[in-house]
């Protein structure tokens, strides 16, 4: 019954930009004495949104967490926690706005709970990237198309079928923004999809940068909307031009791939490449719309207008995808690693027949336009729309996955963290021993002890003895002698060859007919 209790309260992880990198008590360990708090270090900048403690010992309070520095959070634990198995599941918000939940188990006096968590996509987990999806073609659709009647259309009267698709677009796209708040919401508080009705889920996705996105977006498309509505003076296409642009500003302020490092380049490139693609993607449908309803000359010069402008825009995509794509991914040899490198690869796979498009348009199809009519150019557009949604979607789930950088920041921070010294101390009566240990990962460790009384003040031991234990692998009783150094206790070298929790008993001979033993218990973390 306990087991399920457990079970119960776990979320399957919900895969963003930021990972867990290391917990103190760390995941699987069990303590003789309780903590008095979980300690979980994050590969990037969070906040804690729901912390739930679980144990096998009945219901639990309710935890608040704090983050004391970028990285970390800090879980007080209730002083009064009765021995036994308990797991921590956690959810909190990145830097970049999405969710990230998992949990942790521990044992206080007893061992920690067996936890299985499948990380398994739910069909839920599909929702917000389909919404995603949406946001991202009809953001693109709208802005692009009020940059397309500025220039291309050089600001000329809009006609009705395309100021209802403009509009239609901008409402859609703000629309979903918003939704994504609340979607976002409910995957940090794991609510079923009823929970959009509820105020905690939009409370808690009104916590994340997406906020600031949806406010930049909506009011952009707001301002886009105001302008094509009218007469498009200098004044409204003023409002047109700087509502496409503040709309298309809610990109960057999102988003893992807006927040990379350095930032300084990441922001601009995804602002950049995001202006380059609506511009692109908001020309097609229009130029679809319009030639029908122009003359030959007309439409030869419009989509002339429209190619010569492409070109630069379609060398600044490519260049800004570049940057970004060697800012998330790094090396090749993360892209046949994981499951960032595939989608992008997927996405890739797409950009080149729309390369081809393009190319066919220009050098064929716009040639041909005044003698062919518009048919075989109308259809390739809509090939090129086709082939845009998919990269829109592809995007989506990038923006749903954690980017190789991601976990090369975890592999990093673990490998710093097992590199580093490992302190314990531990009480005997009124002496207490603090023991130092180098470098806290498998193998070979330089081991340094001392013991001290109440104030502090060093106490010499003729021996001193260690006895270490690894339960969990059926290793008892290796024990190993160290070397005594006048007035600054002992040390010596221990080979331990495993990682796990190992139990250490310290015994010091004070004198012929006293000796103090100390329990504790050392981490060795995976190098």
């Amino acid at each position: 019954m306990a087991a399920l209790t457990l079970m119960a309260l776990l979320t399957p992880p919900a895969w963003a930009h930021a990972v867990l990198v290391s917990s103190q008590p760390r995941d699987g360990s069990h303590a003789q004495n309780q903590p008095s708090e979980v300690v979980l270090r994050f590969s990037e900048p969070v906040a804690p949104v729901k912390l739930r403690l679980a144990g096998s010992v009945g219901p639990l309070p309710e935890l608040r967490g704090s983050a004391t520095d970028s990285n970390v959070i800090r879980v007080p634990l209730p002083a009064d926690l009765a021995r036994g198995s308990y797991v921590l599941s956690y959810s909190v918000t990145s830097l970049d706005g999405h969710p990230v939940t998992g949990a942790i188990s521990f044992g206080v006096g007893a061992s920690a709970a067996t936890v299985s968590v499948q990380e398994a996509a739910k069909v839920f987990d599909l929702v917000p990237a389909f919404v995603r999806a949406l946001h991202y073609g009809f953001l693109l659709a709208a802005t692009g198309g009020g940059l397309f009647v500025l220039l291309v259309r050089k600001g000329e009267h809009v006609p009705l079928p395309l100021l209802r698709g403009l509009l239609a677009f901008a409402a859609t796209a703000a629309a979903t923004l918003v939704l994504l708040v609340g979607l976002n919401g409910l995957q940090l508080t794991g609510r079923p999809l009823a929970g959009l009705l509820t105020s905690e889920a939009w409370a808690a996705g009104a916590r994340t940068t997406l906020l600031r996105s949806s406010i930049a977006g909506v009011a952009g498309l707001l301002l886009l909307a105001v302008g094509l509505s009218q007469r498009l003076s200098r004044l409204d296409r003023l409002l047109v031009g700087g509502g496409s642009l503040l709309a298309l500003a809610s990109l960057p302020l999102t988003g893992h791939a807006a927040i990379a490092p350095p930032a300084w380049a990441a922001a601009p490139a995804v602002y950049v490449h995001g202006v380059a693609a609506a511009f692109w993607l908001g020309s097609l449908w229009p130029l679809w719309i319009m030639l029908p309803r122009m003359s030959s000359e007309d439409g030869v010069r419009m989509v002339a207008r429209f190619s010569s402008l492409a070109i630069g825009l379609v060398v600044v995509l490519v260049l800004a995808g570049f940057l970004l794509s060697f800012l998330q991914i790094g090396g090749p040899d993360a892209v046949s690693t994981s499951a960032y490198g595939w989608t992008w690869a997927a996405k890739i796979c797409l950009v080149l027949p729309l390369l081809g498009l393009a190319a066919l348009n220009r050098l064929v199809l716009l040639p041909n336009l005044a003698r062919r009519g518009p048919l075989f150019l109308r259809r390739s557009l809509v090939a090129e729309i086709v082939v845009i949604a998919a990269i829109v979607m592809a995007t989506s789930m990038l923006g749903q996955t954690p980017p190789p950088r991601a976990f090369a920041v975890q592999k990093q921070t673990q490998e710093a963290l097992a590199a580093s010294p490992v302190h314990s101390t531990a009480t005997s009566g009124q002496r207490r021993l603090d023991m130092t240990m180098h470098p806290g990962a498998p193998g070979k460790h330089h081991v340094m002890v001392a013991m001290s009384d109440a104030n502090g003040n060093t106490v010499p031991a003729r021996e001193f003895t260690t006895i270490w234990s690894l339960p969990s692998s059926g290793i008892e009783g290796l024990k190993r002698p160290l070397e005594v150094v006048t007035g600054r206790g002992a040390s010596g070298m221990v080979d331990l060859p495993l990682c796990g929790t190992w139990n250490v008993q310290v015994e010091a001979l004070v004198s012929d007919f006293e000796k103090a033993v100390f329990q504790m218990e050392v981490q060795i973390a995976v190098r």
